[in-house]
């Protein structure tokens, strides 16, 4: 028989429901322990994708810091490859992201969108070995072909993002919360 509650684990569950449904009125949020998590699904994947969404943008800003790094000539090479390598790790964590989200919500109406964005994730792999590579060798010829394709790459990838953003808000509207009409 599992012991009883004290009066004081009691009094603090109470609480954190109240927060929790002060926070989530319509939401579909239930309390779990300490924190509020969502009982839908599908919302639970459009907080995942805005994440996604957040970090590539924030690949994208370290991107561009680093094309300027390694366009002025008087910032040393090894800082120029730890910001590379900085790029790539974090591409790598939106793709175990991606990869993880593309097999937990197979089920789920937008799953054709989230296969190709793990397919996408794949694609980038390439780009980012040869950019990584052009950094290390510093060859000319390389450049265009390696920063071209990691940029494009990483476009087509938000690009997508965005795509099943948008189907999850059309098609599952009624999921957003709104205001009470009277």
């Amino acid at each position: 028989m599992p012991p009883k509650r004290k009066y004081s684990q009691q009094s603090r569950a109470r609480k954190e429901r109240k927060v929790c449904d002060d926070l989530a009125v319509d939401d579909g949020f239930y309390i779990d322990g300490k924190e509020c998590i969502t009982a839908n699904p599908l919302v639970k994947l459009q907080q995942e994708l805005d994440w996604i969404a957040m970090s590539v943008t924030v690949v994208q800003l370290h991107y561009n810091k680093f094309k300027w790094k390694m366009s002025d000539s008087s910032i040393p090479r090894d800082e120029v490859v730890m910001d590379c390598q900085g790029v790539c790790v974090d591409l790598f964590l939106v793709f175990k992201k991606t990869l993880t989200l593309s097999e937990k919500y197979e089920d789920t109406a937008v799953v054709k969108q989230l296969q190709a964005l793990s397919r996408d994730a794949v694609e980038l792999e390439g780009p980012i070995r040869r950019f990584k590579k052009y950094i290390e060798t510093q060859d000319e010829d390389f450049e265009k072909e390696s920063i071209h394709d990691f940029k494009t790459i990483l476009d087509a990838f938000m690009f997508r993002v965005n795509i099943i953003k948008r189907r999850i808000l059309l098609d599952y509207w009624f999921l957003e919360p709104r205001s009470m009409l009277y």
